[in-house]
């Protein structure tokens, strides 16, 4: 059987999807990867397809608009609209080249960017679609959306209101995309326009895959048979050689404190820099700074940080005294699994939320809003992380319990189950 997984972002985005990928690839499937051309050859190395998504997501992320996208924060409104703006041209392009694909697959699985284009997919050819995402998206009683922030304890009917969230945060969306979306369908797809709210179609019509731990998020009593938590969906890499100048400073001294924003491109990156040298030198930390997209360069650097490109986290991780990081989906699991304490500087999007939980976890100091971010907030949250015994309990048992699990097996057992009981009629598995 041939599955199709459509999926866009940066490579901690691309490398769980990849990791799921494998486990399918494992179990007997047929799996071509819809992404971009920069992953090509990660995503082939292990032996699965490849087909071209157009688009090179650091550049949209570089550009003006794209720094503006990443300066929304945690308000869910700018967010969406200028994700409109910059996604609904590689959205047409999705459409259509996965629309090539898809025409030969037997089911289409998609992460949550690529829900635009896949559910006119499914209605073009109508195929089997399942929904992958990294985060909590189906809707709850017990929890508010990802976007929203929590309400007080005190609040009455607080369970109505979390479930709210979830139906405002869709119906905000099909408000800003409705309209950019029909006119892919009627000039690209020859489909009529769309009829069904996203909160209908995200919730009620596709089952959904969500690979991160329940030891992290809970798992709601409400969720519906066809939603599942199966755990994190790790992809390690053995091969990776660290550089022997990397092994002598990690031998040098105290493990040092990891400091990386990924593919969060910044306007000022010396300025950034600078600030996490100085919280660095305020707490007599060493540390290992992290480039990347993220912008994090230095010219002259103390003895007592190393400047790396890049590193896989599965290796790099667990060698540190803790972990300060943009707090997407993939950077968050990898530092919780190595277990130990995570400083979260969140940006926008989901990675708010994943502040909050590491925080209510016990595992992490207060999440520092990106643009909250000073020497002094950082230097106080790395002391805490690396003084508080506390803390590094909570983590490195957290970290233990992350590892017992194997999130890609229960996500290969769920997705087997959703293609055998397909029910084409409701779009939806049966019990």
């Amino acid at each position: 059987m041939k599955l199709t997984i459509l999926t866009i972002g940066s490579r901690g985005d691309i490398q769980p999807i990849t990791a799921l990928g494998i486990g399918l690839l494992k179990a007997g499937y047929d799996v071509t990867i819809a992404t971009h051309e920069q992953y090509r050859d990660f995503v082939t190395q292990y032996g699965l397809g490849f087909h071209q998504i157009d688009g090179n997501p650091q550049e949209i992320l570089e550009d003006d608009n794209g720094q503006e996208w990443l300066e929304t924060g945690n308000n869910p409104v700018k967010m969406l609209f200028k994700m409109r703006d910059l996604a609904m041209p590689l959205i047409r392009t999705m459409s259509l080249q996965s629309l090539d694909i898809a025409e030969q697959t037997d089911v289409l699985l998609f992460t949550t960017l690529g829900f635009y284009p896949a559910i006119n997919i499914r209605e073009k050819l109508d195929i089997p679609t399942i929904g992958i995402h990294l985060q909590p998206i189906a809707p709850t009683k017990e929890v508010p959306a990802i976007m929203m922030p929590n309400p007080p304890d005190w609040l009455p009917l607080r369970g109505q209101l979390n479930k709210f969230t979830h139906d405002m945060l869709m119906r905000m969306n099909w408000y800003v995309f409705r309209k950019p979306m029909d006119v892919v369908r009627d000039e690209l797809l020859d489909l009529p326009p769309m009829d069904t709210p996203f909160h209908e179609l995200i919730y009620e019509r596709y089952p959904v895959i969500q690979g991160y731990s329940p030891s992290v998020v809970p798992v709601p009593t409400d969720y519906p048979d066809w939603v599942h938590v199966t755990g994190y969906w790790f992809l390690d890499e053995p091969d990776w050689t660290p550089p022997q100048s990397l092994l002598d400073f990690l031998d040098a001294g105290d493990p040092p404190v990891y400091i990386g924003f990924g593919s969060m491109t910044n306007r000022d990156p010396q300025s950034r820099t600078d600030i996490v040298l100085q919280a660095l030198e305020r707490t007599g930390q060493r540390g290992v700074l992290i480039s990347g997209w993220g912008g994090m360069d230095a010219d002259r650097l103390p003895d007592s940080v190393y400047l790396l490109e890049a590193a896989p986290h599965s290796w790099l991780f667990p060698r540190m005294k803790a972990v300060v990081h943009h707090g997407g989906a993939g950077t968050t699991a990898a530092g919780l699994r190595a277990g130990v304490p995570s400083i979260l500087i969140p940006h926008f999007a989901d990675q708010p939320f994943w502040g909050r939980s590491v925080h209510d976890l016990g595992v992490g100091p207060k999440a520092i809003p990106r643009n909250k971010l000073t020497a002094e907030n950082l230097a106080q949250a790395i002391h805490t992380a690396v003084s508080d015994t506390t803390m590094q309990d909570n983590a490195r048992r957290l970290g233990e319990k992350i590892r017992q699990e194997d999130g890609i097996g229960n996500a290969v057992k769920a997705i087997q189950h959703v293609i055998e009981n397909y029910d084409y009629a409701v779009a939806t598995p049966t019990a």
